[in-house]
């Protein structure tokens, strides 16, 4: 579901623009935070069949930093095993969510949030929306945790 809030920044990727500037928000744990260490065991997967299944449960090793993450001007850098990508960052009352846009055009969004989690590692969850024009979509939903690192 995408908020009312998060609308511009949306369209402000869409036509290739900086999204607008953040809100200040103190009470949010990430609001200083500039580098988070992520990891996502499990996640579920569409298959395109008619009608189409989800596939719940995998298990994987599937890990990422969030670097030189800048909520005022709303980027970052998500950095993994194939390299680095700059990304938007956008800091709401419930978390960061970071968002990459492909070279074709799809979008991940990775989304920390600042309640839920335990021992300094906060529940993530990392969204793939992806597809070409020849092919069915691929989309996946991983979950996890983020921490920051000492």
């Amino acid at each position: 579901m995408i908020t009312h809030a998060l609308v511009p920044v949306l369209f402000a990727l869409a036509l290739g623009q900086s999204a607008p500037a953040a809100p200040q928000n103190a009470a949010n744990p990430f609001a200083s935070v500039k580098t988070l260490s992520c990891t996502f065991p499990t996640y579920a997967a569409a298959e395109w069949a008619a009608p189409p299944s989800v596939t719940t449960s995998q298990q994987q090793d599937f890990t990422f930093r969030i670097d030189a993450i800048n909520v005022k001007r709303r980027n970052a850098q998500i950095v993994g095993a194939s390299g680095t990508t700059l990304a938007t960052a956008v800091l709401t009352p419930t978390g960061l969510n970071v968002i990459e846009q492909t070279p074709i055009g799809n979008f991940t969004l990775t989304t920390v949030f600042t309640a839920g989690g335990k021992d300094g590692a906060y529940l993530a969850v990392h969204s793939r929306h992806l597809g070409d024009v020849n092919n069915p979509p691929s989309v996946s939903q991983s979950y996890g945790s983020c921490t920051v690192p000492k």
